[in-house]
C-alpha cells in the first residue's frame, strides 16, 4: 500500500512538472557557457527578431553550448575579413567587431531556433548586461525579463549584436552589430 501511494505521489509530481524530465515548450531553458549566460527562448519568439522562418524549433542546451564555444574564434575571423564596397567600410567593421570582442564577458545571449531553406539554424541575440538593468526612469513592470522576452533594440551600438549559427555544419553564417542613433 505504501509503495503504491509513494508511486502515485512521484507520478503526480512528474506530471505536474511537465512529465519525466521534459519541459513544456514555452519554458525557457537557461545556462552558462564560459562567461556567457544564455536563455533558449520559446520557438515562437523568432518573429520578434524580424525573422521570417519556414518554421521554428527549440534548441537543446548542448547545441547552444557548442555555438557559444566558437564565438571568440568567429570574432577573430571577422577582424580579418575584407569587405567590398557594397558590404561597407572594412575599417569601421573591424572597429565594431573589436568593440564587441573587448566586451565579451559583459553579454548575455538569447537563443531562438528557426528553419531557413530547410536548415535548422540558431539566432543568437547578444545583449550587454547593463542594458538589461532597470533604469530609475522605468515604469514598474516596464523592464523586460531577458530570459523570457526577446530583447530587440534598433540602435545601441556594440551593446547589441547578433549571429546566425548552423549547428548542422558547426559554422556561423552571418553577423550584425547594431548601429548608433
Amino acid at each position: 500500500m505504501r509503495r503504491r501511494l509513494a508511486f502515485a505521489l512521484v507520478l503526480a509530481v512528474a506530471v505536474a512538472h511537465g512529465g519525466c524530465g521534459r519541459l513544456a515548450p514555452d519554458t525557457p531553458r537557461t545556462g552558462k557557457t564560459g562567461f556567457f549566460e544564455w536563455a533558449i527562448l520559446p520557438a515562437t519568439s523568432a518573429s520578434a527578431f524580424g525573422l521570417e522562418p519556414d518554421e521554428s524549433w527549440q534548441s537543446e542546451p548542448e547545441t547552444v553550448e557548442r555555438a557559444l564555444a566558437g564565438i571568440r574564434a568567429y570574432l577573430d575571423a571577422q577582424q580579418e575579413i575584407e569587405l567590398d564596397e557594397e558590404e561597407g567600410d572594412t575599417f569601421v567593421w573591424h572597429e565594431m567587431v573589436y568593440g564587441v570582442r573587448e566586451k565579451l564577458p559583459a553579454y548575455k545571449c538569447q537563443v531562438v531556433g528557426f528553419v531557413e531553406d530547410g536548415r535548422r539554424l540558431l539566432y543568437l541575440n547578444f545583449v550587454h548586461f547593463m542594458s538589461l538593468e532597470p533604469h530609475p526612469d522605468d515604469e514598474p513592470g516596464e523592464h523586460e525579463d531577458w530570459i523570457r522576452d526577446p530583447h530587440v533594440v534598433d540602435d545601441g551600438g556594440d551593446h547589441y549584436w547578433q549571429v546566425v549559427y548552423d549547428p548542422g555544419t558547426d559554422t556561423f553564417l552571418r553577423m550584425s552589430i547594431n548601429g548608433e542613433a
